[in-house]
C-alpha cells in the first residue's frame, strides 16, 4: 500500500472553481435528501408568503425588500450540508439562510454551497432591493465526507501561469446565450433594419445588408453592470462586410474575415441584451457564446520562478499605491524625454503594446513612505547593462540592477525618497543603459516583501483583499486518537508572524492541532490544545521561505519531521482531539496561513518512522516527480 492510499485527505493544487479548491481525496459522499418537493411539482411542503407561489413546476417570486418568501423545516442544527439550487433572476437577488445567512445569489444559474446549519430551517429571503424571478430543483444533503476547501477573496488577483505569464486568476460562468449554435430557428429576434437575416444549416446568415447596418438580438440576458464577459463567435462564408456583437451598449471590435474570434467586454450601460450587428455584409456566424468572467473568490495556482509544479498561493490584503502601474504616459518626466509607446512590445502578461523609458527617466507623485516596498518589471531595449531603478538618482545607497533583454522583476525596500515619489531614474554612476522597457510598477507599505502583482491603472490605488481557504473535511476524514498532518510549504517572508494550518473543531476555539510559522525567525511550531491545555514543539528551519516538507505526528508521542528527519518529539497525553476540519488558520479565524503550498495531506493513522522519513524526505519540483515518487498514475 502506498502512502497516498493511506492518506484520508490529499490536496495537491490542481482543480478549482470560484469559491472552491478541490482536493484529490476523499471523494465527497452525502446523506439522503432532506428537502421535500424540491422540484416544486406540487403546491406543498413549503411555507410561502403572499409574494411567492408554486406554479408550472417552479417557485415563482415577486418579493419586496427582505421578505422571507419560502421556508421549510428539514435540517438538524449543527450538521454540515450541501445545497444545490437553480435560480432565474429577473431583478434583485436571493439570500439563503438557515438561522443566519450563508449565501447570496445575484444572477441566474445553478449554485452549490456547503454550510453548517445553525437552525432546523432552510429559508429564502429577498435582498434589500427585492427579488423577482423563480427557484427550482432545490436539494439539501448532509455532507458525510468531503475534502474540498471553501475559498474566498472579494477581489481579483494575479498569478503566474504555467507559461510564465502574469494573468488574473479567473473562471468562466455559465452560458448566457441560448441557441448560440443556431441548431433551431428560435431564441433570436430576426428583425434587421435592412437586408436579410435567416437561420439555416446551423448558422445565422446575413445577406447584402445595407450600409445603415442590421441587427438581431436576444433580450433579458441577466448581465450585471461592472462585470466582464467573454464573447466568442465564428464567422464563415465571408464575402463582404463585418460583424460585431454587443453586451448592452458595449460593443466588440469589427470582425471582417472567416475565423473564430474572442473579445472581453465589461457591461457598463444599456438594456441587458445581446445584439449581433452587421454592416453591408454577406457572411454567416455560428457558435455565439457569452460567459461571465469570474475573478473574485478564485484560488490561485501559481507557477512563479519557472516552477513546473503549481503551488497554492495565499496572500494577505495588500494595496498597490501606484495609480498607473502600466500606463507610463501618465507619469511626469525628469527631462524632456517622456515615456514612449511601443506598439509591438510584448509585456510580461502577454499583452502587446507598452512603454520605453529613455533619457533621465520619469516619476509618479503618489506620496510614498521611505519604507515602501517598490517593484517593477524591466528589460533592456537591446543588450544588457547596469541601471539604478526605483529611487531618485540623488538618494544614497541606490541598488544597482543588471538588466537584460528578458523581463525581470526588480524590487527595493531600503532607499529613501525625494518628495515621496516613485522614480524610474536612469541616471547614476553605475548606470550603463539609457533606455528600458518597463511594466507593472507596484508600491506597497503594508507588506515588507514583494507580493504578487496588483494591476492599478484607473488613476486610483487598488487593493487586493486577503485569500481565505478553510473548511475541508468532516469528522469522518480525521481520527481523534492518532494521525499525521503533512505539508510541503514555503513562507512568503520571514516576517515574524504566526501563519497556521490547523486540524480543528468546526465551532472554532476548541480542540486544535497546528503546524505554523511562528513569531521567531525561521521557526516552525506545532501545538496541541485539548480542553484548554496546550502542549507545543518547535524547530528552527534553515530558511522558511524555501520549500520544506513537514509532518506533525500525534498518538502516544507528538513529533515534528522535516525533510526526512525527526527534529522534535515529546510524549503526549492530551488525546483525544475533537477535530472535524482542516483550515489555513488557527481554527478560530486568526493566524491565517500566508505562503505557498505544493501539497497538503492528512493521515487518519500514525505513520511509522520509515513512512514519515519517506513522506518528508524528498522535495518534489514537478507534478510528474511528485506522482512518480508516490507511484501515482497520471490520467
Amino acid at each position: 500500500m502506498s502512502l497516498l492510499d493511506k492518506a484520508s485527505l490529499i490536496q495537491i493544487p490542481s482543480g478549482y472553481k470560484n469559491g472552491k479548491l478541490y482536493s484529490v481525496k476523499p471523494n465527497p459522499s452525502y446523506g439522503s435528501e432532506q428537502i421535500s418537493n424540491g422540484d416544486f411539482a406540487t403546491n406543498s411542503d413549503w411555507t410561502l408568503t403572499s409574494s411567492a407561489n408554486i406554479t408550472n413546476g417552479k417557485l415563482n417570486v415577486s418579493a419586496g425588500a427582505f421578505d422571507f418568501f419560502a421556508i421549510q423545516t428539514a435540517l438538524v442544527n449543527g450538521n454540515f450540508y450541501k445545497i444545490s439550487i437553480e435560480v432565474a433572476v429577473t431583478s434583485g437577488s436571493v439570500l439563503l439562510y438557515t438561522g443566519s445567512q450563508f449565501a447570496t445569489i445575484t444572477s441566474s444559474g445553478v449554485y452549490n454551497y456547503n454550510f453548517t446549519s445553525d437552525s432546523t430551517q432552510i429559508r429564502f429571503r429577498s435582498s434589500g432591493s427585492g427579488f423577482v424571478g423563480s427557484i427550482d430543483n432545490v436539494s439539501v444533503k448532509e455532507v458525510l465526507n468531503d475534502g474540498d476547501f471553501d475559498f474566498s477573496r472579494s477581489s481579483s488577483a494575479t498569478r503566474v501561469n504555467s507559461e510564465g505569464l502574469i494573468e488574473v486568476a479567473s473562471v468562466l460562468g455559465s452560458e448566457l446565450i441560448t441557441n448560440g449554435d443556431f441548431a433551431t430557428d428560435s431564441d433570436w429576434s430576426l428583425s434587421p433594419t435592412a437586408g436579410t437575416a435567416t437561420i439555416s444549416n446551423g448558422k445565422l446568415n446575413f445577406t447584402n445588408s445595407s450600409s445603415s447596418g442590421s441587427q438581431v438580438q436576444q433580450t433579458s440576458r441577466n448581465y450585471v453592470i461592472g462585470k466582464t464577459y467573454k464573447i466568442t463567435l465564428t464567422v464563415s462564408d465571408y464575402v463582404q462586410g463585418d460583424v460585431r456583437l454587443s453586451v448592452g451598449n458595449n460593443i466588440t471590435n469589427y470582425f471582417d474575415s472567416n475565423g473564430t474570434f474572442t473579445q472581453y467586454l465589461t457591461y457598463a450601460s444599456g438594456l441587458p441584451r445581446t445584439y449581433v450587428y452587421t454592416d453591408n455584409s454577406t457572411l454567416s456566424i455560428d457558435n455565439v457564446s457569452v460567459k461571465e468572467v469570474i475573478e473574485n473568490d478564485v484560488p490561485r495556482l501559481d507557477y512563479s520562478g519557472g516552477a513546473s509544479c503549481a503551488s497554492l498561493l495565499l496572500e494577505p490584503q495588500t494595496q498597490n499605491l501606484v495609480t498607473y502601474s502600466e500606463d507610463f504616459s501618465q507619469w511626469s518626466t525628469l527631462s524632456a524625454n517622456a515615456a514612449t509607446y511601443v506598439s509591438d512590445l510584448v509585456n510580461p502578461d502577454g499583452s502587446v503594446g507598452g512603454y520605453k523609458i529613455s533619457g533621465d527617466g520619469i516619476y509618479l507623485a503618489i506620496g510614498l513612505l521611505t519604507t515602501t516596498q517598490r517593484s517593477i518589471y524591466a528589460r533592456s531595449v537591446s543588450g544588457s547593462g547596469n541601471v539604478q531603478l526605483l529611487s531618485h538618482n540623488s538618494n544614497g545607497g541606490l541598488a544597482t540592477f543588471t538588466i537584460t533583454e528578458e523581463w525581470q522583476r526588480f524590487d527595493s525596500n531600503s532607499s529613501p525618497f525625494i518628495a515621496a515619489n516613485f522614480y524610474i531614474d536612469l541616471r547614476g554612476a553605475s548606470s550603463t543603459l539609457s533606455e528600458l522597457y518597463v511594466w507593472g510598477a507596484q508600491a506597497t507599505n503594508d507588506q515588507s516583501y514583494v507580493t504578487s502583482y496588483i494591476p492599478s491603472n484607473s488613476g486610483s490605488q487598488t487593493t487586493r483583499t486577503a485569500d481565505v481557504c478553510n473548511n475541508a473535511g468532516t469528522s469522518a476524514t480525521f481520527n481523534d486518537s492518532e494521525g499525521v498532518l503533512f505539508a510541503e510549504i514555503a513562507a512568503l517572508s520571514d516576517d515574524l508572524t504566526y501563519r497556521q494550518i490547523s486540524l480543528t473543531e468546526s465551532s472554532g476555539g476548541g480542540d486544535v492541532l497546528t503546524l505554523d510559522y511562528s513569531s521567531t525567525s525561521n521557526q516552525i511550531r506545532s501545538y496541541i490544545r485539548v480542553n484548554g491545555t496546550t502542549q507545543s514543539l518547535t524547530h528552527t528551519l534553515t530558511d522558511e521561505t524555501q520549500y520544506n516538507k513537514i509532518a506533525i505526528k500525534y498518538k502516544d508521542t507528538h513529533e515534528i519531521w522535516v525533510n526526512g528527519s525527526k527534529v522534535a518529539s515529546s510524549s503526549l497525553t492530551l488525546l483525544p482531539i475533537d477535530i472535524n476540519l482542516l483550515t489555513f488558520d488557527n481554527g478560530a479565524g486568526n493566524g491565517d496561513f500566508y505562503g505557498k503550498t505544493k501539497q497538503l495531506m492528512v493521515f487518519d493513522e500514525a505513520l511509522s518512522d520509515e513512512e514519515l522519513s519517506d513522506l518528508t524526505g524528498q522535495v518534489n519540483d514537478s507534478f510528474v516527480q511528485l506522482a512518480n515518487f508516490y507511484n501515482y498514475t497520471i490520467l
